[in-house]
């Protein structure tokens, strides 16, 4: 499927499928473009840093990008929190809800009663090799 998003060469939307971060994985091995976006309406076995599972509640969204950015993979904690960062202004930008990042890469919000909840977890693996993410 096309996207009109800005940067998302291609749309694959899935009902379920085990890891979102695994099929983009498997799709760039085998030689998907740059901005092939994974989508899953359900995720059974999601994963967060350090492979901790992740609990993908229905309504959920849930989705992985291929990108080939041009910097080693040494960057690539600095590549997580700047894209956290983005995520919580834009998500501040279209809702009335303020965001906050909880490094290294979580995007959070603040309840009623101040406690912190999570809205989104940005996992940044590299693949491929050495010299690129």
């Amino acid at each position: 499927m096309k996207s009109s998003f800005p940067g998302i060469k291609r749309l694959l939307k899935l009902e379920s499928t085990t890891s979102t971060q695994d099929f983009a994985r498997g799709l760039a091995k085998e030689g998907a473009k740059e901005g092939t976006l994974v989508w899953a309406l359900r995720q059974t076995s999601g994963r967060g840093r350090m492979e901790r599972r992740w609990h993908s509640a229905g309504g959920g969204l849930y989705f992985s990008l291929i990108l080939k950015p041009p910097f080693p993979p040494s960057k690539l904690a600095d590549f997580s929190l700047l894209t956290a960062e983005a995520a919580a202004e834009a998500i501040s930008d279209l809702t009335d809800l303020r965001m906050e990042v909880k490094p290294p890469n979580d995007v959070v919000t603040r309840d009623s009663e101040g406690v912190l909840r999570k809205v989104c977890g940005i996992l940044a693996e590299a693949s491929g090799g050495a010299t690129s993410l």
